[in-house]
């Protein structure tokens, strides 16, 4: 799951079709076992939004602060946990070219310090993300 620090190991890459001056909300389906980090994230999904050439739209800042194009762990201290939903996240799409592609990237046990608390008998399991439209933003009214 992990080997050094921003580097993904796990991926995805999705057709999709979003408008242009959109805006939609998402969640992920997961649950863990014994994978649990203080003051660190277990994991996080960051997605970029792509165009039918393959050209970047959008994309999460990279960065360890919570921003409208990735999904996190909100329960990064508990070990185990049923079947969970993330909370919404609403993000935008540009205006400009229309979304065909949706490209995500697991990071696990991102900004911990080594050892980290993934384990060989750790889990994770990620099931589907939930996209949906909830109107336009006000950038494209």
């Amino acid at each position: 799951m992990v080997i050094k620090q921003l580097e993904s190991l796990n991926g995805f890459e999705i057709p999709a079709k979003l408008a242009p001056g959109a805006r939609y909300r998402m969640k992920a389906l997961y649950r863990k076992d014994k994978l649990g980090f203080y003051k660190n994230l277990a994991w996080k999904i960051d997605l970029e939004l792509l165009s039918a050439d393959g050209r970047t739209i959008a994309s999460g800042n990279g960065y360890n602060i919570p921003d409208q194009y990735s999904l996190r762990d909100p329960r990064s201290l508990t070990k185990t946990t049923p079947w969970l939903r993330t909370e919404y996240v609403h993000f935008d799409v540009p205006p400009g070219p229309e979304v065909s592609k949706i490209r995500g990237k697991l990071y696990a046990a991102e900004y911990s310090h080594p050892p980290s608390g993934i384990k060989e008998d750790s889990v994770l399991e990620l099931g589907p993300i939930t996209i949906e439209p909830v109107g336009t933003h006000h950038l494209a009214a």
